[in-house]
């Protein structure tokens, strides 16, 4: 890709609200294990059930 497109595509993540990091696989991993973790546990101390 080229710096300008890498630039325009990160201010429109960041217009949304997406903060561009780099990380490595084991990371985005890590994170999303977290937020599955975290989820679940919010949803069962709501009492929620699956439908």
């Amino acid at each position: 890709m080229n710096t300008a497109m890498d630039a325009d595509f990160k201010a429109k993540l960041a217009a949304s609200g997406i903060e561009v990091a780099p990380s490595t696989p084991e990371e985005l991993q890590r994170i999303i294990s977290a937020e599955i973790k975290l989820h679940a546990e919010l949803v069962k101390a709501a009492g929620l059930t699956p439908q």
